[in-house]
């Protein structure tokens, strides 16, 4: 009689589990439905390869009925900030933070890599209502050339820089691909983004009896 009571309770817990199961999994598939109708799942979801590296990151979150890009920065300076709230010091700064934020803006300007023609109309219209595309298109090329001289001045570092700060790849995920732990890709992003931040924001030094600027040869 005992081992029949055992039984049942057994019988009944296993029932319970597969009916909660079926209520998450009925949750989760009503939440990536509703996702789905605000934005579709390619630019929600990482691009994996056949080996299981990341080759793009997710390009938005869905938060609610919200839409917000994603940024792998956003968790960078997550980490930076709780690092300072428990009184250690961090290797992403705020100042290498906000260059690649430029960077990123950059590259958002001209297309994202996308192969687009030089124009955009939206951008065009003064405060009169008169348009201008020429001074649109000229304002575009002005971007391009300044992302290409600012990779350029990055030299190696792109190696890094482009997957994470452009394509929006996790800082484990790269570091796992390479056989690197994620303190070691940390170090290394810092130092290219120290980098970065020295094209964008080229630091003051003394030059004689005035201050000259250390500057990269870049298109203001």
């Amino acid at each position: 009689m005992g081992s029949d009571t055992a039984e049942r309770k057994r019988i009944a817990r296993i029932r319970r589990q597969a009916l909660a199961a079926e209520r998450r999994r009925q949750l989760e598939l009503d939440l990536e439905c509703k996702a789905e109708l605000i934005a579709p799942k390619h630019i929600r979801k990482p691009v994996i390869d056949d080996s299981g590296r990341t080759v793009r990151g997710a390009l938005v979150i869905v938060d609610g009925s919200r839409v917000r890009r994603a940024s792998v920065l956003d968790r960078l300076r997550s980490y930076a900030e709780e690092r300072e709230a428990r009184g250690k010091s961090s290797l992403i700064t705020a100042r290498r933070v906000k260059a690649a934020e430029r960077l990123q803006v950059d590259h958002a300007e001209v297309g994202a890599g996308i192969g687009v023609a030089t124009s955009d109309y939206l951008r065009c219209t003064g405060g009169n209502g008169s348009a201008d595309p020429h001074g649109a298109i000229g304002q575009q090329i002005a971007t391009r050339e300044r992302l290409l001289a600012a990779l350029a001045w990055c030299g190696s570092f792109t190696d890094i820089i482009t997957p994470i700060v452009l394509d929006g790849v996790d800082v484990r995920s790269w570091a796992e691909a390479r056989g690197y732990d994620r303190q070691q890709a940390v170090g290394y992003l810092a130092a290219a983004l120290e980098r970065l931040a020295c094209f964008y924001d080229p630091p003051q030094v003394s030059a004689g009896n005035g201050s000259a600027m250390l500057r990269s040869v870049r298109v203001a």
